[in-house]
């Protein structure tokens, strides 16, 4: 023991374990500094693909808060013929609603009254019902419903309309 303090007695054997620290620290603050850096570069990727996220919930939330979504049903009504009956259950209004039966405007279709209009917007939670056919239509008919509305996505609804 006595021979290992005698050894860090000598000034140049002192000196340089001196020196041989301060290099390992240097090394070690290095490697602290790019490991430090790497993780902030990680972190704030992560935090810009977060932030992406964020903002398209929020586009898309802002989009459906304005859309409509129409829906379309038969209904039978008290003297035995069928309604047309129509809801929006989206939060926007729509306009511009076109209604193809069998692939003819409403108004062109066989099975409907003549005359028979279907209002230019239907509200956000509205209804409306159309007493449409005549008392010979055989149901099913194929319906496709198109619309516009404040989210600027075309609206589309396709269904088989059966009593």
């Amino acid at each position: 023991m006595k021979g290992v303090v005698e050894w860090f007695r000598d000034p140049g054997i002192a000196e340089f374990l001196t020196f041989l620290v301060a290099v390992c620290a240097l090394f070690v603050s290095i490697w602290a500094v790019c490991s430090s850096k790497r993780a902030n570069r990680k972190a704030t990727e992560t935090q810009a693909r977060l932030l992406g996220i964020e903002e398209q919930r929020d586009a898309d939330r802002l989009t459906q808060a304005r859309q409509a979504a129409l829906r379309a049903a038969l209904r039978s009504d008290l003297t035995g013929g069928h309604c047309l009956h129509i809801s929006n259950r989206g939060r926007g209004a729509a306009r511009r609603i076109q209604i193809l039966m069998d692939g003819k405007p409403l108004d062109e279709h066989p099975a409907v009254h003549s005359g028979v209009r279907i209002p230019e917007v239907i509200e956000a939670g509205s209804e409306i019902s159309r007493h449409v056919f005549t008392c010979d239509s055989n149901p099913p008919f194929e319906v496709e419903i198109t619309w516009e509305d404040d989210s600027n996505v075309p609206g589309r609804y396709q269904t088989t309309l059966t009593p």
